[in-house]
């Protein structure tokens, strides 16, 4: 397949464009860790997935949490190749309506999150690695976008992981 030999990093991956990815990526010969916070769920679709994916359970706003899945994903698959950085969550929108406490909620997982995701890779990847980045778009697209992020996966000369990020949260 396109991704034969590479190993990814999932956030977000028990359901929705994270599960859709998980699925894709396999397909195409990736081996891949599914992140999340939904423990029953992401167990089911790395068992869907089959020998290729692990399920792991991560807060992506907890930077040791980012250390054992990197170890966690490395002691199944090998070094990590891929992060497709798809955890995210919402709330209502609407500025007035919101708490205090459910701005802080969504800034920590959505950007938090991101920023932890790459930290903890950057650290034991060789220097000059190349990122690239995905924009996800609407909500409900799944299929497409992961289609899109396998491709810049397969298409990464010298490449070494991706950043995939949602924009609909």
């Amino acid at each position: 397949g396109r991704l034969d030999g590479k190993v990814a990093i999932i956030t977000g991956g028990a359901r929705g464009q994270g599960a859709a990815e998980g699925r894709l990526f396999a397909a195409e010969g990736a081996r891949v860790v599914l992140a999340d916070v939904l423990d029953d769920e992401g167990e089911k679709v790395a068992a869907e997935i089959g020998d290729a994916a692990r399920y792991v359970h991560l807060d992506v706003t907890d930077e040791a949490g980012w250390d054992e899945a990197v170890v966690f994903a490395e002691d199944a698959f090998g070094p990590v190749t891929v992060l497709v950085n798809n955890a995210g969550i919402t709330r209502d929108g609407l500025l007035m309506r919101m708490s205090e406490a459910d701005w802080d909620d969504v800034h920590n997982t959505n950007l938090r999150g991101a920023f932890l995701h790459v930290a903890s890779e950057i650290g034991i990847q060789p220097l000059g690695v190349k990122a690239g980045v995905v924009d996800h778009g609407e909500q409900g697209r799944w299929q497409p976008a992961a289609e899109e992020a396998v491709s810049k996966v397969a298409d990464a000369e010298g490449g070494q992981f991706i950043v995939a990020h949602r924009d609909d949260v």
